[in-house]
């Protein structure tokens, strides 16, 4: 079944990696892949304004801030194919099964998060917070919470996971490491 509002804008890191468009389309109306995405999403985004899709999954470890400018008024949907499907799968046809795995459950838990909207919990923080992330969502987060501080009134520490790659230059990050164990209650 084809998802008509969908798109998947894909990297092949640099020609690294063997994506094939044809084997990942099933699920969408329009798929690209990308050997530049920094340069190759904005003919993209022009494709998808004109099939009016709502949703993109987008499979690249470039910068999300250059997907969130490229596509404003689109829902955004992050997975990692590189570490998770064609890096760790040396069978091509394996890795190409498993990320088609991941797109789907990408667009079946966006339908479910619609019927089903999370409640937010507003939370009051003091002036010193700690992220540690093994994700580049993290990252987003330290930088929106730094920047609603007033006048530098709030201290974001930012600690990133050893493996994670493509942070290693945000002012935020504070050094790598690996989560141990977390004790206490929030607010602690």
């Amino acid at each position: 079944m084809q998802e008509k509002r969908w798109g998947a804008f894909l990297c092949d890191c640099r020609s690294t990696m063997n994506v094939d468009s044809k084997k990942i389309g099933n699920p969408m109306s329009l798929v690209s892949v990308a050997s530049n995405p920094e340069k190759e999403i904005h003919a993209f985004a022009k494709e998808a304004d004109q099939q009016k899709l709502e949703h993109v999954v987008i499979g690249c470890c470039a910068e999300p801030s250059i997907f969130e400018e490229a596509l404003q008024g689109m829902n955004l949907h992050f997975v990692d194919l590189k570490r998770n499907c064609f890096s760790i799968h040396p069978d091509i046809e394996e890795a190409h099964s498993k990320a088609l795995k991941m797109i789907h459950a990408e667009i079946e838990v966006s339908k479910i998060r619609a019927k089903n909207p999370v409640k937010v919990n507003p939370l009051q923080v003091g002036n010193r917070v700690v992220i540690y992330t093994e994700f580049p969502e993290g990252l987003k987060l330290a930088s929106m919470l730094k920047d609603m501080g007033e006048n530098d009134t709030v201290n974001v520490t930012l600690c990133i996971s050893s493996e994670i790659e493509g942070l290693g230059d945000s002012p935020l990050l504070e050094q790598r490491s690996s989560l141990v164990s977390v004790e206490g209650r929030l607010g602690n």
